[in-house]
């Protein structure tokens, strides 16, 4: 009498336990694919260039899609500005989406709820700008020297401790190098930081 009873319980509990935890080890695994993925970069610095015409805004939403999967609870607002109309630009898309997945989940990941982030497209001659902008943390002037250097962590004693391998900047460096582009940024502590992404011509 008793058996059954306590074979449904378990199978309950069971349940239970798979919706509680499948949510935090989903998030786990997409964050090691992320950093999986930088590294390989860093490892194959010497790859070819894929170069095709890549779609600029629809692969800016994609990368925000797929950045936003990773933290479903944060509260953020999410804009693109592109008030020439850029949309083809000839280079090589996956690296651009390494570059963008990488400075979106940057922006998430150091900011509190309400954080806005925006990217922006602007024409530079023959190059195209991304920029990144978000109002979160910012970054303290001490580290701002250091940014980009691998596996380096910038600490912020007054924000609560975040999980990396310092390698997501320096990455996102490098491959602006393979695209012959250029890599710059702008920050202010507690007001937020905006990263520009130069992609030149290349092929």
């Amino acid at each position: 009498m008793y058996l059954p009873l306590w074979i449904t319980w378990k199978r309950t509990q069971k349940t239970r336990n798979c919706s509680i935890y499948y949510p935090q080890s989903k998030k786990r695994v997409q964050g090691l694919v992320t950093i999986i993925e930088s590294m390989l970069s860093v490892l194959k610095r010497q790859n070819r260039l894929n170069i095709s015409e890549v779609n600029l805004p629809e692969t800016i939403r994609q990368c925000e899609q797929e950045v936003k999967s990773l933290y479903p609870q944060k509260k953020y607002h999410f804009e693109i500005l592109n008030p020439e109309g850029i949309s083809y630009f000839a280079t090589d898309g996956v690296r651009v989406a390494r570059c963008l997945r990488n400075l979106l989940e940057n922006a998430l990941k150091y900011s509190d709820e309400g954080v806005k982030i925006t990217v922006s497209l602007k024409h530079m001659q023959n190059r195209i700008q991304i920029a990144v902008r978000d109002t979160g943390w910012g970054i303290p002037k001490k580290a701002q020297k250091r940014l980009g250097e691998q596996f380096y962590r910038i600490e912020n004693k007054n924000k609560p401790e975040r999980k990396g391998l310092g390698i997501g900047l320096s990455s996102v460096i490098l491959l602006c190098k393979e695209l012959k582009g250029h890599f710059a940024f702008q920050s202010e502590e507690g007001q937020g930081s905006v990263f520009y992404v130069e992609l030149g011509k290349v092929g």
